[in-house]
């Protein structure tokens, strides 16, 4: 039938492609919006050395080239995560000001790490892929030149896509108590400097090293012993005094605090 040949199919493809494109990524940067911070890392240190003041010092700051001229002026947010022997510290710092947030290793109640990658990208690596297989079949067998020439663009499009899909790795520290304190970080390109899941659990384990000892030392709040309520000394009935005086050996009436004959306190 004229006008449903190959090159038809690949036209109409790549204009489905396009518009899911522009469909998902006018989604992603509305939601982006909304979504808590992601920083770039720019110093992961790990000390494994118990004696070491500080065991963790994870740094990082926002994303973009813009950022990182900012940062080398001391003007771009950035955020730091510090754990030593009895505390754990993040420190947030922008143009309009500086927060910090101390957490008591011995309130920690758990911490969690993990890391994962962009699906979104990956599926538009799949999308583009099929797109160049297709407008190449296309052109090849409908001798369309523009053909080809799209699936040259689709080719150069799933190479980008796999390349974010590869530096799109997330990792993510969380320290638990009555709610959670989180630093999520991604690799830096400008500045080299990436952590793989690996080295995020061996900060992990350097972290729960340190709140095993902090909470040896001081006990979680938590957890403080307390008397069960079936026992003797939840049960027992307050002491009531005998109303004999130690010092004169008077009787006095059930309840009186000091003795009505020598004025000395009654037991």
């Amino acid at each position: 039938m004229p006008g449903f040949g190959p090159s038809f199919v690949g036209y109409g493809f790549s204009a489905f492609v396009w518009l899911i494109t522009i469909v998902v990524i006018g989604g992603v940067l509305w939601q982006g919006r909304r979504r808590s911070s992601l920083w770039v890392l720019t110093r992961f240190v790990v000390n494994e050395d118990p004696a070491a003041e500080v065991g963790v010092q994870i740094a990082g700051r926002a994303s973009g080239i813009v950022s990182w001229v900012l940062t080398l002026l001391k003007l771009n947010p950035e955020v730091e995560l510090s754990v030593s022997h009895s505390e754990a510290s993040i420190r947030t710092a922008s143009l309009s000001g500086t927060a910090h947030i101390y957490v008591p290793l011995s309130q920690v109640t758990a911490t969690v790490c993990g890391y994962h990658r962009s699906l979104l990208a990956l599926g538009f690596t799949i999308l583009f892929g099929v797109g160049f297989v297709l407008n190449l079949l296309t052109g090849f067998f409908g001798q369309n030149n523009s053909d080809l020439t799209q699936a040259f663009g689709f080719l150069i499009f799933a190479g980008i896509a796999a390349l974010v899909y590869y530096l799109s790795k997330k990792i993510g520290i969380s320290l638990e108590t009555m709610e959670p304190h989180r630093v999520v970080f991604k690799r830096s390109v400008i500045e080299n400097v990436s952590v793989d899941l690996p080295q995020a659990l061996r900060a992990i384990a350097v972290i729960n090293a340190r709140v095993l000892a902090a909470q040896a030392t001081h006990p979680p709040l938590a957890y403080a012993a307390a008397a069960p309520l079936g026992s003797a000394a939840a049960s027992a009935p307050p002491a009531v005094s005998s109303g004999q005086c130690s010092q004169c050996g008077n009787t006095n009436a059930p309840g009186t605090r000091f003795c009505e004959n020598c004025g000395s306190p009654l037991p």
